[in-house]
């Protein structure tokens, strides 16, 4: 036989009487051979141990490398060797956040290291028998990689209705009653599923729509949740106005939140349509177009890409091309969804929701207006697979869509290389041209009716950084007491003026609108403006290579 870990081997007497043993501790001395002889009822028989032989050897030869702060898991094996098993690292060391326990098979180093660098250890595994083998091992751990400064937009396949304060209304957060005036309301956002679609938890920015319904008039902000509240207003209303608006904001701290201030008590409704977070599958580039067009217009006499002198049936949606050469200009077969403005006239009250062809209406709207009204909604939609969107108002109206940009997952195309968005840790204000009033660029006077400004958006303002690479920048423009009504348009510097609105207003108003802006090869961008306005520009963002 040979030797193992029984302490004593025992010869009983097989049909006779009486019994004997001759006894040898297997685990002394067991490299040697081993005889004995025992007598039983006058019988003697003679027993030989074979010596001990280890044959436990440890695999792999190497171990492959790691990254900090990645998952690792690599089996060490004994092969040769009986279960179970004891493992231990009898010289040097392995980097913090890996460990190493037995298995069935040896032993598993696993974990998430939390170091970078060159690790020299001996890992030594011994068998049920007692038997040991080591083997020395080099371990590299690699720096984490560098997180994208740049973010790629993930359009939702349909918009979600992420808060509704009102009561009884239905929302991924319905809390019931409104957000009380002069305080701010912390939205956590990063990390939620909401009606079935997930904004992840390394979403760094949200697009979307903000709708104030019931309150008593005043402004609100949306900004990161970890930043202090700036000097930047998203939205002004007047009170009990139900006013929709589009919004890009960071999300900020552990819960990926952003806050909203209210300057009364105020009924809000929040809707996503997307988000910006590192590049991944499934991300895409945005893309400015040289300048604006106008995919739209369906009013009687009136030019556009799609010209139709035919208003917008109520209650009926309908299909909209999106992937078209018009004007010069192309928007590709590649493009997955456009951002651009869509301006309702003609019509009564009520609401235009816009959405993915394919998708099922959302409960979600664009645009709120009231009868006669020309309203001008800021958007971003995603496109079906063919290409389309759909428009869907709860009344006949008159509708002009115009596109400024696209996304798509290209990372260079007709229009030149796709770009990443850079959120601001806090919206600024570019321009004021208020007297008296604070801002990166100051007038001290009210815009021309009829007179074009070239504005500078690259380089440092109120502590942030629009980088000298920005080629679009995202932020809202609000006009305060026009003389006249009127409309407001920018442009990329370089280009003609094109025939498109980034917002309308009214004598007297002070009206708040989203934008997005591609600049020029300097950095500018144009603003026309028909009437006399004081205007602010507050910037939350912006586009780079």
């Amino acid at each position: 036989t040979a030797q193992s870990n029984a302490s004593w081997i025992t010869l009983s007497n097989f049909g006779g009487t009486g019994n004997g043993a001759v006894g040898y501790l297997a685990t002394a001395n067991r490299g040697a051979r081993r005889t004995g002889t025992a007598t039983i009822a006058g019988r003697t028989f003679t027993l030989t141990q074979e010596a001990f032989v280890c044959a436990v050897t440890i695999g792999p030869a190497t171990l492959p490398g790691g990254a900090m702060d990645e998952p690792y898991e690599q089996a060490v094996t004994a092969a040769g060797g009986s279960a179970p098993f004891v493992a231990g690292i009898t010289a040097g060391a392995l980097p913090a956040g890996l460990s190493l326990t037995a298995s069935p098979t040896g032993a598993r180093l696993a974990g998430q290291p939390a170091e970078a660098g060159a690790f020299n250890f001996t890992i030594e595994v011994t068998d049920a028998n007692g038997c040991a083998a080591a083997r020395s091992y080099s371990l590299t751990i690699e720096p984490p990689a560098p997180i994208p400064t740049g973010l790629q937009f993930y359009p939702l396949p349909r918009p979600v209705r992420l808060l509704d304060t009102r009561a009884g209304m239905q929302g991924c957060d319905a809390p019931g009653e409104k957000i009380p005036g002069n305080t701010a309301r912390r939205q956590p956002a990063a990390g939620r599923t909401c009606s079935g679609l997930a904004i992840p938890a390394n979403a760094k920015a949200l697009a979307g729509n903000i709708t104030t319904v019931e309150s008593g008039g005043g402004f609100l902000t949306l900004y990161p949740g970890n930043a202090a509240r700036p000097l930047a207003a998203n939205s002004n209303y007047r009170p009990n106005e139900i006013l929709n608006n589009a919004f890009t904001v960071g999300l900020g701290g552990d819960d990926g939140a952003f806050q909203i201030f209210v300057t009364s008590d105020t009924d809000l409704v929040v809707d996503v349509t997307g988000y910006y977070a590192p590049p991944t599958t499934g991300g895409l580039y945005f893309h400015p177009l040289p300048k604006p067009i106008r995919l739209l217009e369906t009013r009687p006499g009136k030019t556009g890409c799609t010209a139709t002198e035919t208003p917008i049936e109520g209650g009926a949606a309908q299909a909209q091309g999106a992937r078209v050469t018009c004007n010069g200009v192309t928007i590709p077969a590649g493009a997955k969804a456009i951002v651009g403005n869509a301006t309702s006239l003609n019509s009564g009250d009520g609401y235009l929701t816009l959405y993915p062809k394919g998708a099922t209406r959302p409960l979600a709207a664009s645009s709120n207006f009231t009868a006669g009204q020309v309203m001008n909604a800021p958007f971003t939609v995603g496109l079906g697979t063919t290409g389309e969107f759909m428009i869907y108002s709860t009344t006949d109206l008159d509708l002009v869509v115009d596109v400024l940009g696209y996304y798509s997952d290209e990372a260079n195309d007709a229009n030149g290389a796709g770009l990443l968005f850079h959120p601001l840790s806090t919206p600024v204000r570019l321009l004021e041209t208020r007297a008296g009033f604070q801002g990166c660029y100051r007038t001290d006077a009210p815009l021309a009716a009829g007179a074009t400004r070239e504005q500078q958006a690259r380089g440092d303002c109120g502590g942030q950084t629009i980088a000298a690479a920005a080629l679009a920048i995202v932020g809202n423009a609000t006009v305060v007491s026009p003389e006249n009504g009127g409309w407001l348009t920018f442009w990329p510097n370089g280009a003609a003026r094109p025939l498109v609105a980034a917002t309308n207003f009214t004598t007297g108003q002070v009206f708040n609108r989203h934008f997005t802006v591609g600049l020029g090869a300097t950095g500018l961008f144009n603003i026309f403006t028909s009437a006399r306005t004081e205007l602010v520009i507050d910037v939350s963002g912006f586009f780079a290579p």
